[in-house]
């Protein structure tokens, strides 16, 4: 396996996954002959083959980061993959607890209820395979959390620092946490729908409990902006509790629209660091009673902190710092000219012509990495050749020549010596 493969499968993926989505908004237009042809299929249907395909694409991006080009290392993979794997396992451990204790216990509460809800889970999967799905992507996101963390971290410290690098790194974390985001907020929303009576002469309504929520009714009013918007707005205000601790005020309201009799729903939401309370009044019945629709959406914070860090590492990858090209000491040694002791000498650029030279002879040892100041040519003159430790962003202003002889054993120590810089320095 290698970044080839991965990149292949990447495009496979989309590929597939744009074929049946076009496929299936199409479906209601088909000829009945054809699988779902003529059939109106629903959101349902989409999320079937979108969750399973998400998971294995996310899964790609987790391990492509450890991979290698044409063919990949098993050991160097490893070695690589050890650190970010214990530290996502460790993560997935957390976040697995959480799952068995909040998770399932509020699926199986939904499925117990029976109603349309239920029937809607149960057309996404058996609760093995729902629930065995869910705990699948935890682990990919906590895989992918860290594998793209670790590539960031290094990106972050290399010394040619890419911006395409460190954004598409940060984009990936992004990822990693919208994942975890879109299993809670999507896949485990606990939705309890009612009526809460109150009493006329007393003012005092029926508490409203939703897990360890508890809605008390506090007051309502109507407020006619005919004259304003050309709408009615019908107001339900209650306090909130959690495990009996108070935690704010909701205040869901229903806008009627007053020429067209349209209603539109305002939901109010509480948010709290794992979850959200969305609190959606629909109105009064026949005895007064109010309907509310309250609802429990566990990690959708995290969606929302995803996608903006998702945002900042594609923008920083975009419009970030770009670094020139780096030029060979060969094509532009220090000084951008050859030495006076070249041209004195009647070979100008000798010592660029040195480097070339010594990169084409394969039988020079690389353990000889003596520092070469400066060598005498013949007539006295001296040539200084720029050497490899400029050229990785060093200091280093050692110098090699060759004697013209190439007969003397200090003239081939001289030439070993600047090739094997040069190749330590990647030239």
């Amino acid at each position: 396996f290698s970044k080839d493969a991965a990149y292949y499968f990447n495009n496979v993926i989309m590929i597939v996954f744009t074929l049946l989505l076009t496929y299936m908004t199409l479906s209601s237009a088909l000829p009945t002959w054809l699988p779902f042809g003529g059939d109106s299929l629903g959101t349902t249907s989409y999320e079937a083959i979108a969750r399973p395909l998400g998971i294995v694409y996310l899964l790609i991006l987790a391990v492509c980061p450890l991979l290698a080009w044409g063919k990949t290392d098993p050991k160097k993979f490893l070695r690589q993959a050890r650190i970010p794997a214990i530290c996502a396992i460790a993560l997935f451990a957390g976040l697995a607890f959480w799952w068995a204790t909040q998770f399932v216990p509020s699926y199986d509460a939904m499925m117990a209820k029976a109603n349309a809800a239920s029937q809607t889970l149960l057309e996404a999967g058996p609760p093995w395979y729902y629930n065995g799905l869910a705990l699948v992507g935890l682990l990919v996101a906590s895989l992918l959390f860290f594998n793209a963390l670790f590539m960031f971290v290094r990106n972050v410290r290399a010394p040619g620092k890419r911006a395409a690098a460190i954004g598409g790194g940060f984009a990936h974390i992004a990822m990693g946490v919208i994942l975890i985001g879109l299993i809670g907020s999507s896949m485990y929303v606990y939705d309890q729908t009612g009526y809460v009576a109150v009493d006329e002469s007393t003012g005092a309504g029926e508490p409203f409990e939703v897990r360890e929520y508890r809605l008390e009714y506090v007051s309502d009013s109507i407020e006619d902006r005919s004259q304003e918007d050309a709408t009615v707005l019908y107001t339900a205000v209650f306090d909130v509790y959690k495990d009996g601790a108070y935690v704010g005020q909701a205040s869901p309201s229903v806008q009627l629209d007053v020429n067209t009799q349209q209603q539109k729903l305002n939901a109010s939401v509480l948010s709290f660091p794992e979850e959200d309370l969305f609190a959606v009044y629909r109105g009064v019945n026949q005895n007064g009673d109010f309907s509310l629709d309250v609802r429990v959406n566990p990690f959708i914070s995290l969606v929302w902190v995803g996608f903006g860090m998702l945002m900042l590492g594609t923008l920083f990858a975009l419009v970030g710092p770009r670094k020139g090209r780096r030029r060979s000491p060969a094509s532009a040694p220090s000084g951008g000219r050859a030495s006076t002791g070249d041209a004195a000498a009647g070979s100008p650029g000798q010592g660029g012509y040195a480097h070339k030279l010594d990169l084409d002879n394969k039988n020079i040892e690389s353990d000889d990495r003596r520092s070469i100041r400066s060598t005498p040519l013949p007539g006295g003159a001296r040539s200084s050749v720029p050497g490899a430790g400029a050229a990785a962003g060093g200091s280093a202003r050692g110098t090699a020549a060759a004697s013209v002889s190439g007969q003397e054993k200090s003239g081939e120590g001289a030439e070993r010596s600047a090739a094997s810089r040069d190749e330590g320095a990647g030239c």
